[in-house]
């Protein structure tokens, strides 16, 4: 089978996204098919070398450039440009120094999504227009798009390859509900109308694709796609399959709370780190703290506050920050903890870092919202506390390091999880649904 996995790059922010569909994409290409990861917006970042990542990918242009995309929009004459200029623009060169904000909470980012949403009627036309041309050139069976903001492009590859096409679902909608209006309304809108044109529609798992239906059922009138479950899967090269606990008994220095994630304040790093200060001013157990994930200047104002929290206790030399980590580094730092959270803020589909702390084996713990009560009673592995609750937190962390036992047994789970369910060689599941 030949597969066109459209996927979104994100310069230099770590991006859970691109890993996930570099990930799947090379599971694919183990399997038999023919597979082109074609990169949009930005070049993807990746942690370090993953296996199995097709070198052939790097040969592949980024189509829809963030540089030409912001210029298409804000300049009328600007689809006169000479196709050399517009080519330049797009090297992965010049992309790669691109660290665009994280917010969608402003006019343009609005603007530019709406138009991006609008296909051939919007000012990316161009654009869109020499992605075809390459699409039909590489004949594909099947167009991967890999979350429903991209749609906008469905109609025109539809057209103009007869692909069958394929969104995958996953975590669009905190994204449209940081639009400003009219924005928000007209991007759900017009993804509710381009998600009935896809053959093929999934959801990570039961609590999105229940939580999308209704969202779009209430953002146009039509009938909601039916939207198959698909699990997301990791590459388990590299972890220590046969993790153990690594705390044990009472008081011990050697307790590590982890959190990898972008450290942003919708992760929910501030509730860990108030959940980390309740714990030691209790005085029952005495873990240290170590941040790990995304980091980007945008990020420097909510980590220096987070840091003058903890200096305030006189607890900064307990936490170590770890930014930007490789595939390698990343599988290191993971398999040193003792436990893992990250309390997000957001209704989580379900979360790439969930995956990666089960496959080090890592009991967690999670907010009691989005798919993560969906993930505790299928695995057996994470501890459920009430949201944005640093004490109720505080209390299932000292629950945990005080019970080995319990330990040991979420950390067996987990790494069960994973092999049975949650690895990405169960991504034949995805070609079954593209047959």
């Amino acid at each position: 089978m030949k597969m066109i996995y459209l996927s979104p790059g994100a310069g230099k922010q770590y991006c859970g996204n691109c890993l996930r569909d570099n990930a799947l994409a090379a599971e694919l290409r183990r399997q038999g098919h023919d597979v082109v990861t074609v990169p949009l917006y930005l070049p993807p970042t990746l942690d370090g070398k993953e296996p199995l990542t097709s070198p052939a990918d790097d040969n592949v242009p980024v189509f829809f450039g963030g540089v030409n995309v912001y210029l298409a929009q804000k300049l009328p004459g600007y689809k006169y440009v000479p196709s050399f200029v517009r080519r330049l623009l797009d090297s992965r060169l010049l992309l790669k120094q691109i660290d665009p904000p994280k917010t969608a909470g402003n006019s343009l980012t609005g603007e530019l999504t709406v138009s991006m949403l609008k296909g051939e009627h919007g000012y990316q036309k161009q654009e869109l227009d020499e992605l075809c041309n390459f699409l039909k050139a590489e004949q594909p069976d099947v167009a991967v798009f890999s979350n429903a903001l991209l749609l906008g492009m469905n109609n025109a590859v539809k057209k103009e390859t007869g692909a069958k096409t394929v969104c995958m679902l996953s975590g669009e909608d905190s994204f449209l509900d940081n639009l400003y209006e009219p924005f928000q309304s007209e991007a759900w809108k017009l993804v509710a109308e381009h998600l009935a044109d896809v053959d093929i529609v999934t959801a990570p798992s039961r609590f999105y694709a229940n939580f999308m239906t209704e969202r779009l059922r209430s953002a146009a009138e039509i009938v909601p796609p039916d939207i198959k479950i698909l699990p997301p899967g990791i590459n388990t090269d590299g972890y220590n399959q046969n993790a153990t606990v690594r705390f044990s008994g009472g008081t011990s220095a050697a307790a590590h709370i982890g959190f990898f994630a972008r450290m942003t304040y919708s992760k929910g790093l501030d509730t860990l780190i108030d959940a980390f200060v309740e714990v030691r001013r209790r005085r029952n157990f005495y873990p240290k703290l170590k941040i790990g994930g995304g980091y980007s200047k945008h990020d420097a104002p909510f980590l220096q506050q987070q840091n003058d929290k903890l200096g305030y206790e006189a607890l900064e030399t307990q936490a170590d920050v770890f930014p930007n980590l490789s595939r390698e580094e990343k599988i290191r730092f993971l398999e040193s903890l003792t436990l893992f959270s990250v309390p997000s803020r957001l209704n989580e589909p379900f979360g790439l870092f969930v995956l990666e702390a089960f496959a080090a084996g890592v009991p967690c713990l999670f907010p009691n919202r989005g798919a993560f009560p969906e993930i505790a009673e299928q695995s057996g592995a994470c501890v459920l506390f009430e949201p944005e609750n640093p004490v109720d937190l505080a209390d299932k962390i000292e629950k945990l390091l005080a019970d080995e036992e319990k330990r040991k047994e979420m950390s067996a789970n987990a790494q069960r999880i994973i092999r049975e369910k949650w690895s990405i060689e169960n991504a034949l599941a995805f070609t079954r649904l593209c047959v």
